[in-house]
């Protein structure tokens, strides 16, 4: 699966520029990027934020001798001179052990001019702790579709939030958290629900959402159905009391958190 594929969205070509350079350096300064340091940063874009562990076992765990690393210490020298240009930063978890980084504006200038075309929302700039589980449980759910359900590409909410108010003026209160596509092409808008929030905003977002889905039906960038994920039995039965008179546009999945 191709990490963040807005090509649908944003009719995006790739770049050939491989070399990023800060203006004043010599040449013995230059770090080249990689295509694997490309999906890196944005992946940490999109993300919000990622950690150590997620990093590796995405991206470092398989070597380019396409055998599986025996340590993480290239991925860690790599991640410093990510870090020492600038294109990262490191903090340290509070909730869970491990370092998390987070993209800065460098970063994103640096995914413009390698992708002119692309879509590339503005990095955060500290990690959110009020949603860090939320966040955490989304890249996990994340993972999970591309081995389950085989999905081609991944829009986060980082994103969404500016495409979709720009393109059909969803605005954020009923942006969904992610959007994924299916192997046949179809567009999925995915909502993780994890704690309970205003009752009516249950009420409110499926018949929203049917409504968009209505609306812009002929528009390929528009997802066709939404994928609820729910964790708590109470939140479950406000979405599926609403959502269930559309049965055809909505999944509702009540999951299992306990260890």
């Amino acid at each position: 699966m191709d990490d963040f594929d807005l090509s649908e969205l944003n009719n995006s070509q790739k770049s050939q520029s491989g070399l990023v350079k800060d203006k004043g350096k010599s040449s013995s300064e230059r770090i080249v990027l990689t295509s694997r340091d490309y999906k890196v940063l944005r992946y940490v874009l999109e993300m919000k934020f990622a950690s150590t562990d997620r990093l590796f076992d995405r991206y470092f765990k398989t070597t380019s001798l396409g055998i599986e690393a025996t340590s993480p210490e290239f991925m860690r020298r790599r991640l410093l001179a990510l870090e020492q240009e600038g294109l990262i930063t490191r903090f340290k978890g509070h909730l869970q052990r491990g370092f998390y980084y987070l993209a800065t504006n460098k970063t994103r200038k640096v995914l413009m001019d390698h992708n002119p075309s692309g879509f590339f929302p503005k990095p955060k700039t500290e990690i959110a702790f009020n949603t860090f589980r939320h966040d955490l449980m989304l890249q996990d759910c994340m993972k999970e579709f591309e081995e389950t359900l085989k999905i081609r590409s991944w829009i986060s909410e980082n994103s969404l939030r500016s495409i979709l108010m720009r393109d059909f003026q969803i605005t954020p209160r009923f942006c969904p958290d992610g959007m994924y596509e299916l192997p046949t092409g179809e567009l999925i808008a995915f909502e993780l629900e994890i704690a309970v929030k205003d009752r009516s905003r249950y009420r409110e977002k499926p018949s929203k959402l049917a409504r968009y889905i209505d609306q812009f039906r002929d528009d390929p960038r528009m997802f066709q159905r939404v994928h609820f994920r729910c964790t708590s039995k109470q939140v479950y039965r406000l979405i599926d009391r609403d959502a269930c008179l559309w049965p055809n546009l909505f999944k509702i999945e009540l999951v299992d958190q306990s260890p």
